[in-house]
């Protein structure tokens, strides 16, 4: 269902199960949810989160909702406290602040998981067998949150999926720059040790356009693509179907759009969109 958030904003927002999951059983392991800071103005939270799905993160799931509805409240908090600064005093209080108190409630929500429902003991010692922190690794997830105002918009990411912003001219821009420590499609993610360090921040100013599409998704729909710059089609795509159709024309087709992603390459899909509420 679109939702008007704020007076600024129109939120369109689906997910849809992986061809590979249908066939496995596996349930959609991506989690998606925006929330308004303002109603009267602009300072909207919107977030995805892609859990693993591998074999040692069975509790993906789990951990990528959590990272969602922990992700969208602190970051509507933060809006509150801080909307109202220039983006770069933002960024370093995005940094100091929000990302290690999302990375911490993160972590103390998804022990209070284990806690009430304990693995088994094949479960356990499954999870020996990876050599890793066994306590965090079934919950394992990326994600992906912007924060957006009047003057700026922040993305704070991490591990893999696409934040796309486009303007108000049909430029599309790409605020998060790649992650370097990305080997052969292995991700950063917030059961790691060095989460809080291996978050990165993205922000698009004023001087760079007035922004009037904001689109978050997870990998999986991304590697549905042949084309490596499919992030421009789409965005400029997205934002002219929006504009001739309105949001909830796009509301209505976003999950066959999905779905026909999640058949062709196999993983969970999701997007979540923000558009200005009557965009040129």
């Amino acid at each position: 269902m679109t939702e008007t958030l704020s007076s600024a904003w129109q939120v369109v927002s689906g997910t849809s199960l992986g061809g590979h999951h249908l066939i496995t059983g596996v349930p959609n392991q991506d989690a998606v949810l925006a929330r308004s800071a303002d109603l009267e103005g602009s300072l909207l939270a919107i977030s995805v989160a892609d859990g693993h799905g591998n074999e040692f993160c069975f509790r993906s799931d789990v951990g990528s909702q959590a990272a969602v509805e922990i992700a969208t409240r602190l970051g509507v908090a933060f809006l509150q406290k801080h909307g109202q600064q220039p983006g770069e005093t933002l960024s370093a209080a995005a940094t100091d602040e929000l990302i290690p108190l999302i990375v911490q409630e993160w972590i103390t929500r998804v022990t209070e998981h284990r806690t009430l429902q304990p693995l088994t003991d094949h479960e356990h010692t499954f999870l020996l067998s990876a050599g890793a922190d066994s306590s965090l690794l079934p919950y394992g997830t990326t994600l992906l949150l912007a924060l957006l105002t009047d003057h700026c918009g922040l993305v704070l990411q991490i591990g893999d999926g696409d934040a796309i912003a486009v303007d108000s001219c049909g430029r599309v821009l790409l605020p998060v720059p790649p992650d370097p420590e990305m080997v052969a499609g292995a991700t950063a993610s917030l059961c790691s040790s060095r989460a809080s360090s291996q978050f990165r921040v993205g922000r698009i100013d004023p001087e760079q356009g007035p922004i009037a599409l904001w689109a978050l998704v997870t990998d999986g729909y991304g590697n549905s693509f042949s084309d490596p710059q499919w992030q421009r089609q789409v965005g400029t795509d997205l934002l002219r179907h929006l504009s001739e159709n309105g949001a909830e024309w796009v509301q209505e087709r976003i999950g066959s759009w999905l779905a026909e992603s999640a058949s062709t390459g196999g993983d969970d899909v999701s997007m979540v969109l923000a558009v200005r509420s009557a965009p040129r």
